[in-house]
């Protein structure tokens, strides 16, 4: 599924662990050029990031703490809109 998420104008992805998996980064390297950063899984002992990508993984977890409180408390999880702006008239 990755292949038909990523953009033209996408650098890097950042993702969990489920998106570390070598065959598919190295496809999506070869065809987009686009460098997937992911935490090491629980095997792995080191891996070799920059500091930049430990500031974007340290992000990630901000924005899935974000989307949790988003949904499981405010209950903004629907499929009826199309856009953003029918997400807002159907929570209004």
């Amino acid at each position: 599924m990755l292949p038909k998420l990523v953009k033209d104008y996408m650098k890097i992805i950042v993702g969990d662990s489920h998106y570390g998996a070598k065959v598919m980064r190295e496809r999506i390297w070869k065809e987009y050029n686009i460098l997937i950063i992911t935490p090491p899984h629980w095997k792995q002992k080191t891996k070799l990031a920059t500091l930049r990508q430990n500031a974007l993984l340290s992000m990630r977890s901000k924005i899935e703490s974000t989307f949790d409180i988003l949904k499981e408390h405010f209950h903004l999880v629907t499929s009826f809109p199309r856009s953003i702006k029918g997400y807002f008239v159907h929570y209004l």
